[in-house]
């Protein structure tokens, strides 16, 4: 069964998804607009899960990077 869901914001859209691979189940995370998607095995999404949140605010601060503007 495929489970797949949209989320959507006045910043984002975005396409998410299970992945069966030979190696697992992954995550996938697609920005289509950006033409953009990710890729989280278990121990990544974890991995994520136990930052502390400021550091994704960090992130958000310059969200394509040091250098501006993506695409």
């Amino acid at each position: 069964m495929s489970c797949e869901f949209a989320i959507s914001n006045e910043y984002a859209d975005v396409l998410v998804r299970k992945l069966e691979t030979a190696a697992g189940e992954q995550l996938v995370v697609e920005a289509p607009k950006k033409q953009f998607s990710l890729r989280l095995t278990p121990v990544g999404l974890a991995g994520l899960a136990a930052q502390e949140t400021s550091i994704f605010s960090e992130f958000l601060e310059t969200p394509h990077g040091p250098g501006g503007h993506a695409h």
